[in-house]
């Protein structure tokens, strides 16, 4: 079956009227003349005439052929077709094909004999040959695919009872996005890749949680921190306070998870709870200025009286701020308009917390799923999506394969056929 990822493009399949009204135009009644001394020679001449017009419809199809060929190629046509022998689909990341192949090799090869098929872990899962594969390849932390955007659009490929086998890495950074749930005979097998940090020293930070109101919001955190210190990227000091006293004398970051702020100590960085009403929302928490992996559910918010986006560094769907910063006496100092807390948001429980609280402060405020650490595995619990009841039922599983090239190909077969034909049509007019 084809099918075309730009049909727009079809549109410019009008510009075959162009030749056609050329053509047309040119083509003025030839005119009889009479001459005796050339009566001999007149079923010769009617015979060079209709050789020229055939020539001319021939280089008018051919153009308007190759203007055909152009509309296809730029509609990028995809050719979908089912596998006829295929038990089974294994499944590999393109990217990391080596590694994962290098990790599961029995269990790839004991597949594959047994009748499945190898394919790319990507969209439209193409196939993939084991001699393409680099089995010695390094592991690459740097891919910013989601393996979970895979697995969704897997779910329409093939029928619930098609056997699919995944290898993969646990990283946590190929597991942003929203667990969709989907009906599909899964079996998951990932690894945890052994990386190692950058030999460079570097100085820890000195990172303080201090609150007396809210011990969850606490521990969330500290959580998150303790999976960010797990990659050694950064080595951070977490230290927990409940009252001043305790908190470390200028800390590099100091979350102030109260909204009285009289008594607040001098930090490089704080980041405190806004004061003021409350209000019950229905939006999302995304950045002002940047790249989530998905917008995250926002159920409470602070009402902030500062008009203006001056320094907002985070937002809901409304355009509310939800996250100010502001420089005070050399200080950086964060207003958070919500809380670290399930109850108001879903920040806390997102896979992206930690790459988004590595992006603050780290100073980089438009945190991306590729600058997630890339050394913390996904817990063993997330990896598979939830199971959803079965829906309309597919034949078979399918492929695409990519057309594009071919009429890219056929294009110019077209224009060197059509400058050819140009050119012995001109000679023959030249020569009489």
């Amino acid at each position: 079956m084809l099918q075309l990822l730009q049909p727009i493009w079809l549109f410019s399949l009008s510009a075959i009227a162009i030749p056609i009204a050329i053509h047309l135009w040119n083509k003025t009644p030839g005119r009889i003349l009479r001459v005796g001394s050339t009566a001999l020679m007149q079923d010769l001449a009617s015979s060079r005439r209709r050789s020229l017009l055939l020539s001319e419809k021939l280089l008018l199809l051919l153009r308007c052929l190759l203007i055909a060929s152009i509309a296809l190629a730029l509609a990028n046509p995809q050719w979908k077709y089912t596998p006829k022998t295929d038990q089974g689909w294994v499944l590999i990341p393109r990217e990391n094909s080596g590694p994962v192949y290098r990790q599961f090799h029995s269990k790839i090869n004991a597949l594959l004999e047994a009748g499945n098929s190898l394919h790319y872990f990507e969209e439209g899962f193409p196939p993939a040959l084991l001699k393409e594969i680099d089995s010695s390849a390094a592991f690459s932390a740097d891919d910013s695919a989601s393996y979970r955007s895979a697995i969704t659009a897997l779910n329409h490929h093939v029928d619930a009872s098609f056997p699919v086998f995944v290898f993969t890495d646990d990283l946590l950074c190929h597991f942003h996005g929203d667990r969709t749930p989907v009906s599909l005979n899964l079996h998951w097998y990932t690894w945890h890749p052994t990386l190692t940090a950058s030999t460079e020293t570097k100085d820890s930070l000195i990172i303080c949680i201090y609150t007396k109101h809210y011990p969850n919001d606490a521990r969330y955190l500290r959580a998150a921190f303790a999976a960010i210190n797990e990659t050694g990227v950064q080595p951070l000091r977490v230290v927990s306070a409940t009252q001043v006293k305790d908190i470390p004398e200028q800390p590099d970051w100091l979350f102030w998870l109260e909204e009285d702020r009289s008594n607040i100590p001098v930090a490089k960085n704080s980041l405190t709870y806004a004061g003021g009403k409350i209000t019950s929302t229905i939006s999302y928490l995304l950045p002002d200025d940047g790249n989530w992996s998905a917008p995250l559910d926002l159920r409470r918010r602070i009402v902030d009286t500062v008009s203006g986006t001056t320094n907002r560094l985070w937002k809901d769907g409304f355009g509310h701020t939800l996250l100010r910063r502001s420089v005070v006496n050399d200080q950086q100092q964060y207003s958070l308009f919500t809380h670290f807390n399930p109850e108001w948001n879903g920040l806390v429980w997102d896979a992206s917390f930690p790459s988004i609280l590595t992006a603050l402060i780290s100073q980089k405020f438009a945190a991306s799923p590729n600058e997630y650490p890339p050394f913390t595995g996904v817990d063993s619990s997330q990896v598979f999506p939830p199971k959803a009841k079965p829906g309309k039922k597919v034949s078979t599983a399918w492929a695409s394969l990519s057309l594009s090239a071919s009429c890219w190909i056929l294009t110019l077969l077209l224009l060197l056929t059509e400058r050819l034909l140009s050119f012995y049509q001109y000679k023959r007019k030249s020569d009489g």
